[in-house]
């Protein structure tokens, strides 16, 4: 099948760097819209295969990078920096533009709005401001965190660290007390990483990609943490729109969602909130990256077939 790539930019709101995105269209003309928000330290053109597979179904698939990532950057200096206030608004606010944008060049068009991983926080922060546009028909919320009791904290620390060391330090300390346990469960682990996927291929191909795996900034650290805790709080599960289909997904070993139990524990927050359709499939034996995983074909199928029939209601 022909994909057509388009590619578009806009000022980011947080004024540090012009926002890249990349979109595929199939050749014949789409009829839906799929808008991808990736994880932290990755970028959009990680989602090439999956955008294919959602061409051949009709989607026009568009993948911003975050500012501070991938394309999104005015030097590799400047990745994992997102401004020094508030950086974690501007990629909900820059994620809504690209939104508008598509809006504007397909008119009519039904989207599906999907987020992983940090993309996820950002997808359910987006959908508290922005679920009620009739346009949007569902969101897809890959690979998320439930609570996390220390993030106070956390954003306090990152905040401290940042004042004193400067708002563009990369604290090694900061991610291990974040990510240094992601591994504790992987037999005999190769690299610090495999708790992405099982597929050694991917997990290579990530740990050579210049633009994955690097350190956030001090101030960047502040931004996770900080929309982490936004849609961690009562006020999000009560302010989402009741009637926006949500489609929760994670791998079964997958420690950002603390192996499911995170992931079960929103699902029954929403449903405990009233909202009214809400679906939840975890993947026995797939990690953090489900879409990069083996057996990646199976969850390509179910969001797809969830996707569309969203959009045929």
């Amino acid at each position: 099948m022909e994909i057509i790539r388009k590619e578009y930019t806009i000022p980011s709101k947080s004024g540090v760097a012009d926002v890249y995105a990349r979109c595929w269209v199939p050749a014949d003309g789409p009829k839906a819209l799929f808008q991808i928000t990736h994880g932290m330290a990755e970028h959009g053109e990680r989602y090439a295969d999956l955008a294919a597979y959602l061409c051949a179904q009709g989607f026009a698939v568009l993948a911003q990078d975050h500012v501070g990532h991938g394309k999104s950057v005015k030097s590799d200096d400047d990745l994992g920096y997102f401004g020094e206030n508030g950086g974690w608004d501007a990629f909900v606010e820059d994620a809504r533009s690209f939104t508008v944008l598509l809006e504007e060049e397909y008119p009519d068009l039904p989207l599906i709005f999907y987020g992983h991983s940090m993309g996820s926080f950002i997808a359910r922060e987006y959908i508290r401001r922005y679920g009620t546009d009739p346009r949007i028909k569902g969101a897809i919320i890959c690979g998320t965190s439930g609570k996390n009791p220390a993030v106070g904290v956390a954003i306090k620390l990152a905040d401290v660290i940042a004042k004193a060391k400067g708002s563009r330090f990369k604290s090694n300390f900061i991610n291990n007390l974040g990510f240094g346990t992601y591994n504790k469960k992987v037999a005999d682990p190769r690299t610090p990483f495999d708790w992405l996927s099982c597929d050694p291929a991917q997990v290579d191909k990530y740990i050579a990609d210049p633009y994955c795996g690097y350190l956030f900034t001090a101030a960047g650290y502040k931004d996770l943490f900080t929309i982490l805790s936004k849609v961690s709080g009562k006020d999000w599960f009560s302010q989402v729109n009741p009637k926006l289909p949500i489609l929760l997904i994670a791998g079964e070993e997958d420690p950002v969602g603390a192996y499911g139990a995170g992931v079960k524990q929103v699902y029954n927050d929403l449903k405990a909130a009233g909202k009214q359709d809400v679906t939840l499939k975890l993947y026995p034996g797939m990690r953090h990256e489900i879409h990069n995983e083996v057996g990646k074909e199976t969850v390509y199928a179910d969001l797809a077939a969830w996707a569309l029939s969203k959009i045929n209601e």
